[in-house]
């Protein structure tokens, strides 16, 4: 074979033997240390953080991830809830709001994104952040998160400004099992309006936390996490949105139609069994969204 044959081979040879750093006991072993030292006060048992490096780069990754052996230990446990790790987090996300707020000066839109950030990255099964593969720092990976949701969520915010008034459709023929409900009856017009301008009474806050609540289905811990509070907490904040929600429809119907209040409870109690439901489709961003 020829001197110039003899080099095609071997970079033919070079070409296909691309450089990988396995995800050994070794290399897993010397990531949990480093992730330790980072974390000292996220614990983690070392063949836990191995299953999950396994998951997340497959057996032989093909860039050097051990580069950030820290990140991915704190993924790790932030993807099984450990306490400690979602503190540490907050920290990096603290810095994420900086760099929103050096973009926009809304303060009020980079907590929403912080919070949407938040539900992208803890809830799920499995959550997002347990996708992080250390091709780059976890903050720069949070930072391209954050600003994908910021871009989209004035996007949907410019659409939604320039449509119709009415911010939310009620739709009260979604279910059968309601033909025997008021809400189907001689009132179901009444409520139905009476609903749709209680909702467009509440904050946007109280409206982003029923939305979790009613049409995402988060459970009350999640939303603690979404919202960096204990879930006591967040149960509180639910609660207190959808007795505002029930009073200002109570005041609106009464209003409208000069009910007594043992009149307007009678009826409530007919409504109550279906308004989690109801508020499911109240609450539902449109399709477009």
């Amino acid at each position: 074979m020829s001197d110039d044959c003899n080099d095609v081979c071997k970079i033919r040879k070079t070409k296909a033997t691309a450089t990988v750093w396995p995800v050994s006991e070794a290399a897993s072993r010397a990531a949990h240390a480093a992730g330790r030292r980072a974390w000292p006060r996220v614990a983690l048992p070392p063949d836990v953080f191995h299953e999950h490096l396994v998951r997340a780069l497959g057996p032989a990754p093909s860039w050097n991830w051990s580069l950030r052996a820290d990140d991915l230990y704190l993924c790790c446990a932030c993807a099984l809830g450990v306490h400690e790790a979602h503190r540490a987090l907050e920290q990096l996300l603290r810095d994420v709001r900086r760099t929103l707020r050096s973009r926009s000066q809304d303060s009020a839109m980079a907590d929403e994104v912080l919070q949407r950030l938040r539900a992208k990255l803890l809830v799920g099964s499995p959550p997002r952040i347990a996708t992080y593969q250390a091709r780059g720092p976890l903050l720069g990976w949070l930072g391209v998160i954050a600003i994908r949701i910021a871009i989209e969520l004035r996007r949907v915010t410019r659409r939604e400004s320039s449509a119709s008034p009415e911010l939310y459709d009620v739709d009260t023929s979604y279910d059968p099992d309601l033909t025997r409900s008021l809400l189907t009856t001689r009132y179901a017009d009444s409520f139905a309006g009476a609903l749709r301008a209680a909702a467009l009474e509440l904050t946007e806050a109280d409206r982003a936390l029923l939305r979790r609540a009613f049409v995402d289905g988060c459970s009350v811990d999640q939303l603690g996490l979404i919202y960096s509070v204990h879930r006591a907490t967040a149960a509180r904040r639910v609660q207190r949105a959808r007795t505002r929600l029930l009073d200002a429809l109570r005041l609106a119907v009464q209003f409208k139609h000069r009910f007594s209040e043992d009149d307007f409870d009678s009826i409530a109690r007919d409504v109550s069994d279906h308004v989690d439901f109801s508020c499911e489709h109240l609450f539902a961003e449109r399709a477009a969204s």
